[in-house]
């Protein structure tokens, strides 16, 4: 009996580690590591994160940066790829994409606590200059951010050359603070416009766009944080160090200009001469960035 015990304690415990084994092979198969024990289908639906983007155009720009963590979706299992995303939201993401990681919010705006859950990526882009605010102190995170707006902060933290053509029908409806940077991410090949040939640049930019944004231009962003910056290609004239954004001053706009301090403030440009009492009310689109 002694026998026939034993060889039963030894049969249960190898069917109760081959049941541990087997619950615990499908979390270990689905990690990157093993990625190739899959079909490309069952790898496809195994890294299918959201409900709602299957027929969606911007489907694999989705779930790239959500597999790499830079996006994420709703606890319903959406992402709701045509909802418009806010300025905390968007800087958040080029954060991610950057490897800009948050920091202690120093209360540079107004409108931000640091109890926010942005906070610290708010301090971040702000010490890492593609974002200046308002003239009134603010950041307005909490807005939802247009696609003047994210073509901006976008060719300024990838140092893009602003000498390009602005190439849409309706440029002449595209503010001039926006224009050269507009031009720049398009040529670059990182936002489109639409079938009409416009860019639409007072539309709220969706989260969806901002993905397709982000993903095209993934390969240099990841690189932003990086040392050396020798194979920089012509596109990007990057001749400064990485912790700052450089900030071009806009040619069509005159130093003795009276927008001139205002513009300078919202494109985040540097200027020698004192134009901080030049107020100017602009009405239209948002010019903070």
């Amino acid at each position: 009996m002694r026998k026939n015990e034993k060889t039963f304690s030894l049969i249960s415990l190898v069917v109760v580690i081959a049941m541990l084994f087997q619950s615990f092979m499908p979390s270990l198969f689905s990690s990157k590591a093993y990625a190739n024990v899959y079909s490309n289908e069952e790898q496809g639906n195994l890294n299918k994160k959201f409900t709602d983007i299957d027929e969606h155009w911007a489907n694999n720009d989705i779930n790239k940066l959500s597999e790499k963590g830079i996006i994420e979706g709703y606890s319903d299992g959406s992402f709701k790829p045509d909802d418009s995303i806010t300025r905390a939201e968007f800087i958040t993401i080029i954060n991610r994409a950057t490897g800009i990681e948050p920091v202690d919010y120093r209360a540079e705006f107004s409108d931000v606590s640091k109890i926010d859950w942005f906070a610290g990526q708010i301090s971040a882009a702000a010490n890492y200059e593609y974002i200046t605010g308002y003239d009134d102190g603010t950041i307005r995170p909490n807005e939802y951010i247009t696609r003047n707006e994210a073509a901006v902060i976008l060719a300024r933290i990838l140092k893009l050359d602003l000498n390009s053509e602005m190439t849409f029908i309706d440029k002449d409806e595209i503010p001039a603070w926006a224009k050269p940077y507009i031009a720049a991410v398009s040529k670059a090949g990182y936002i489109k416009g639409y079938a009409d040939k416009t860019f639409a640049g007072t539309r709220n930019i969706t989260r969806a766009e901002s993905s397709s944004m982000i993903n095209n231009s993934l390969s240099v962003l990841e690189k932003y944080l990086a040392d050396d910056t020798d194979d920089t290609d012509d596109a990007h004239k990057n001749t400064s160090s990485k912790k700052k954004v450089e900030k071009p001053i806009l040619s069509d706009i005159s130093p003795k200009s009276g927008a001139f301090g205002t513009v300078m403030t919202i494109t985040g440009s540097n200027f020698s001469e004192d134009t901080s009492e030049n107020e100017v009310t602009f009405t239209g689109d948002k010019q903070g960035k």
